[in-house]
């Protein structure tokens, strides 16, 4: 009854969330003009990128079972200080990245979207966009290392909530927000930032409480040292995306097009 129960809350927020996406991706592409969703898709694209790295790829497979096992065979206590040294110690690497993808902005929009350069209110924009959308590392990666904890705990309706929820920012943004900015495509760098700035508390609280150590043997030997092929196949996912993040800037067709293609045929991917 239970699996029953974990399954029916899951499957009936994805599906939500996928209605969600669909009016979301309508009403951005009816909202803004191409050349606004082309910056706001290219910012956005890198962020998206490290995530299947950091939220969903090698690490998170790894960390899951551990937890798991920690869990079953050592008990809370030592479930819990895993748990610590992972969080600070993800934390610190996160942070560190968001403040170079947020300092060096201007750098990487210039190496990801070069065809961009040539435009330079565009390039500003894609470059002010990114500054907000930088920060989405730091907190989905952190998201789904709680999300994860959550799941080992049998408690699986909060993270399943978190897309619906980002949605519903998107589309209270576009709305309600945009048409008061002097430059309403920020509204959606700000609907990525807000929605997970006020997620994470949620969620940590739902946990177990972090503290600040940095170092563990449990992180040294068993979540550093990932499956081979977890990740092969997250570096090859990477690495497509990063050729595909590259051809974007320089693509012939404005990009919006090329991105209302796949948001159609995967309608609801929350990225």
């Amino acid at each position: 009854m239970n699996l029953l129960k974990a399954l029916a809350a899951i499957s009936s927020l994805t599906l939500l969330s996928r209605i969600l996406a669909l009016v979301r991706d309508i009403l951005i592409f009816r909202a803004f003009d191409v050349g606004l969703t082309d910056s706001f898709f290219v910012a956005f694209r890198l962020p998206n990128l490290l995530r299947r790295l950091f939220a969903e790829g090698a690490f998170s497979q790894a960390f899951v079972p551990i937890l798991g096992e920690y869990k079953n065979r050592k008990g809370h206590d030592e479930t819990r200080l895993l748990v610590d040294h992972v969080v600070s110690l993800l934390a610190v690497i996160l942070f560190i990245i968001t403040l170079i993808g947020v300092l060096a902005a201007p750098v990487i929009v210039y190496l990801t979207a070069p065809g961009f350069a040539h435009n330079q209110d565009k390039f500003e924009l894609t470059v002010s966009l990114l500054r907000f959308t930088a920060p989405y590392i730091f907190f989905i990666s952190l998201v789904a290392v709680a999300a994860g904890i959550l799941n080992t705990y049998g408690k699986f309706s909060v993270p399943a909530v978190a897309p619906v929820l980002l949605n519903i920012c998107f589309i209270v943004a576009t709305i309600w927000v945009a048409p008061h900015l002097s430059r309403p495509i920020i509204a959606l760098g700000g609907a990525v930032l807000l929605r997970f700035a006020r997620l994470h508390p949620e969620l940590a609280d739902r946990v177990m409480g972090v503290s600040v150590p940095l170092r563990g043997a449990a992180v040294n030997n068993r979540l550093l040292n990932g499956s081979p092929a977890d990740v092969l196949r997250e570096a090859n996912r990477c690495f497509a995306d990063g050729l595909d993040l590259l051809s974007s800037g320089c693509a012939v067709p404005p990009l919006t097009k090329l991105e209302n293609l796949r948001a159609m045929a995967a309608a609801g991917e929350t990225a």
